[in-house]
This record gives C-alpha cells, structure tokens and sequence, in this order.
C-alpha cells in the first residue's frame, strides 16, 4: 500500500506578496519542507542526517512549479507529497497543495539526485532508503 506525508499549514503574512497572496518562491520552499518531512517518515532521517551519518547529499537538479488557485495570508491548506519515480541515484517527488476541501492551489515537481559527498558525484540510493521511498511511490499526483 502506497502512502502520503501530509503537512497541514496556514499562509503567514510574511510568507505573502505585497498582494497579500503566496510569494511565488515560497512554493518551492514549501515544497522542500514537505519533501524532507517525507524523508523523516520514510526513512527516520532529515537531509541533514544523511549528510552527518553517511556522507549522502540529495542536491535539487530540477524544480517545477505551477499554481492554479490564488493562496492568500491567512488561508489554511494542507501539502501531501509522494515519490512519484525512483532511479538509480535521482528521485522525483510530486508535492500538491490544496484547501481543506480539496481545491487545487499547487503543485511542484521536484527532482534530487543521490550524491557522495566525497566525490561530488551520483551514488545509488542505499537500499534501507530505497525501501523507505518505495511506500511513497505514486502516492499522490500533482497533476490533477
């Protein structure tokens, strides 16, 4: 059985435009949270931890982003996040953002790729991870 991490949030002023609705990078940014508290689920580990213990980093080689509901301050939502592919050394995630009734506000598409920190270079998801992600595999889709 697939699962979803789920993050339910509040739109803080500071996190607005001059507009009063999200700031666009914002997305992005709350995006990553909802990925790396994906990884707390799955694997027990933040990015930081897989850094210290393994001298694993998973920089971002690709985000995308596109809204299609304005998210004003103060509005409430909710951010489910899934793996939507695993490869060799990349994983894609789908991050959707919508209302408490289920209306569409976001979604990103974000793509990390495994590396060794000693070397720079792409390494194979370890396979203790892999099981981890394999359970947030298509999840949730961003695109509907």
């Amino acid at each position: 059985m697939t699962k979803t991490y789920r993050e339910e949030r509040r739109l803080n002023w500071g996190e607005a435009d001059p507009a009063g609705t999200i700031y666009a990078p914002q997305a992005i940014d709350f995006a990553i949270q909802a990925v790396e508290g994906l990884w707390r689920e799955a694997i027990g580990a933040t990015f930081r931890d897989i850094q210290r213990t393994r001298r694993l980093a998973a920089p971002w080689v690709r985000t995308d982003c596109e809204f299609a509901r304005p998210l004003f301050a103060g509005d409430r939502y909710a951010l489910d996040a899934a793996v939507a592919k695993i490869g060799n050394s990349s994983l894609t995630y789908r991050v959707r953002a919508a209302t408490e009734d289920g209306t569409l506000l976001f979604a990103a598409t974000l793509v990390s790729v495994v590396i060794d920190m000693a070397t720079m270079r792409p390494a194979a998801i370890p396979a203790d991870m892999r099981a981890g992600f394999e359970r947030y595999v298509n999840a949730v889709d961003a695109a509907s």
